[in-house]
């Protein structure tokens, strides 16, 4: 790197930028992240090779992978300008965030500026972009610490909980995180009120993931009653998992109606070619007769005009 910088300068050598791009190209690719991000600099001015914006994007985002705060701000103006990739205005802004939480002098001026044209001077999106990238790990070092704070922004408080779509977003990340134990400790009555709360706000694994507590009693007793009750909203929903663990959850309860309802959503979860189907549909269907198993379908027809508007009415929340 000390090479490049010094062909780069015309320091105690012949200026020469091609020599520098060459000497900053050997030190990036061995993972040097200072060669990598003055190397997406060469790339974008076309100083020692051909100008390519989009390389200069690739040898950011590397160097932004380690926590390189002025590569930060590169993949931020990058998505700002469009260049070398998409124009994203709230991804720029949330490379921005990441920049200046990194320490880069200039991120706080460009936050100003990017935030300026801002509808509605609606940041929360952006907030939720840079939540996920802690949370993923994929372009920047996964940071679950840093993630829940800001999921938490974003969410609400325990006892008074946001609307919204962004809202819900991170209602449900955090009861992800509580469920599994991931960057906090493992508490599924947390996780549970998380997902009610993304729930109440239309967020359709929700239901899900809160219909399978309830079945398996999993942040208070076993609740099979309730769990349809999720199961059976999300599936209203086309939520295709609830389609199929309505129908196993129907099918195992002995009775011979609830027998006739699980081929009934099974036919549909097969439908949606859902594989995982087969076995429990063929397990029911043993209990059925050939009269019974034509009335259900005839219901999985009638379900497939129905407007899905129509359905989304019959939700209820537990």
């Amino acid at each position: 790197m000390q090479l490049s910088q010094a062909y780069e300068k015309g320091n105690g050598v012949k200026q020469d930028y091609q020599s520098a791009f060459e000497w900053c190209r050997k030190a990036a690719e061995q993972g040097n992240a200072e060669a990598q991000n003055a190397l997406g600099v060469m790339y974008s001015l076309g100083r020692g090779v051909a100008q390519s914006k989009e390389e200069a994007f690739l040898w950011y985002k590397k160097a932004a992978k380690q926590n390189i705060a002025k590569a930060d701000y590169n993949v931020a103006i990058s998505y700002y300008n469009g260049d070398g990739v998409g124009s994203d205005l709230a991804t720029a802004y949330a490379w921005m965030m990441l920049a200046q939480r990194n320490g880069d002098p200039d991120a706080e001026q460009a936050m100003s500026r990017i935030r300026s044209e801002f509808q509605d001077n609606d940041m929360e999106p952006a907030k939720l972009l840079l939540a996920d990238m802690y949370d993923k790990g994929d372009d920047v070092q996964a940071d679950f610490a840093s993630s829940i704070a800001l999921y938490r922004e974003l969410a609400g408080t325990e006892t008074k909980v946001n609307d919204g779509t962004t809202a819900s977003e991170a209602q449900y990340m955090l009861c992800q995180h509580y469920f599994v134990g991931r960057g906090v400790p493992q508490d599924y009555p947390k996780a549970k009120l998380w997902c009610k709360a993304a729930a109440g706000n239309y967020k359709y694994f929700a239901f899900v993931v809160l219909a399978r507590m309830a079945e398996q009693g999993l942040g208070g007793p076993k609740d099979p009653q309730e769990a349809e009750i999720w199961y059976r909203d999300a599936a209203l929903m086309d939520v295709a998992d609830a389609v199929l663990y309505l129908g196993k959850l129907k099918s195992q309860s002995g009775n011979h109606n609830d027998e006739k309802e699980a081929y009934f959503w099974l036919s549909l979860a097969r439908q949606m070619q859902i594989n995982e189907a087969d076995a429990p549909l063929q397990q029911v269907s043993a209990h059925l007769t050939p009269r019974e198993m034509e009335s259900e379908r005839k219901k999985v027809k009638k379900w497939n005009k129905t407007d899905s508007d129509k359905r989304w009415k019959q939700v209820m929340f537990p």
